[in-house]
């Protein structure tokens, strides 16, 4: 039973230490490294990156009119030419 007491007595000191840590390393990564400021400029970049990503669509959207109109242009084009 001695034994199993240490292993006990082990494992709180054990989890004491891990959560004295975990308290001071998380106080330490707030006031050094500023996680919220990090996620917040984080959150814009995301935020651009979606932005940039629905200016390609609109640009790819807008190629395949011009396309299509120019497309269309040449054929009528090539009707008139055809003609006289």
């Amino acid at each position: 039973m001695a034994s199993s007491d240490k292993t006990i007595q082990f494992s709180t000191k054990s989890n004491t230490l891990l959560d004295t840590f975990n308290a001071k390393y998380t106080i330490y990564l707030q006031s050094e490294l500023n996680i919220p400021e990090y996620q917040w400029r984080i959150d814009e970049q995301i935020a651009l990156l979606d932005t940039l990503k629905l200016c390609k669509i609109t640009i790819d959207k807008f190629l395949e009119r011009l396309k299509s109109i120019h497309e269309y242009e040449l054929k009528k084009l090539s009707i008139r030419t055809n003609f006289t």
